[in-house]
């Protein structure tokens, strides 16, 4: 939304205050940190949804560094590839919503 409202798509344009790349960073650290800290909260008996956020946090991290890297033929897959990995931490948050609350009834 902040990047549509600011009509700043990171295609060094330079008119106005360019924030496309700042959120790139901001939301690429965060998706590094929260499944890593969401996973050494939780107790024993989510170990797969642990470990799912630790190598989603892992996976992000090397892919999200090597996005920058990689020539512009390949970076849309590895955007693609960051998108589904973003898909596996809110679907493993879910099923973990899920499993607490059939627990709490």
């Amino acid at each position: 939304i902040v990047i549509g409202a600011r009509n700043e798509y990171g295609d060094n344009d330079n008119g106005g205050l360019v924030i496309h790349i700042y959120l790139v960073y901001a939301l690429g650290f965060l998706f590094f940190v929260v499944p890593l800290c969401m996973a050494f909260d939780l107790i024993k008996d989510h170990k797969i949804t642990k470990f799912t956020f630790i190598g989603c946090a892992a996976l992000w991290a090397v892919l999200a560094a090597v996005f920058f890297l990689v020539p512009t033929s390949f970076d849309g897959l590895i955007e693609r590839i960051l998108g589904l990995i973003a898909c596996i931490i809110i679907i493993a948050l879910g099923n973990l919503f899920i499993h607490l609350g059939r627990v709490k009834l």
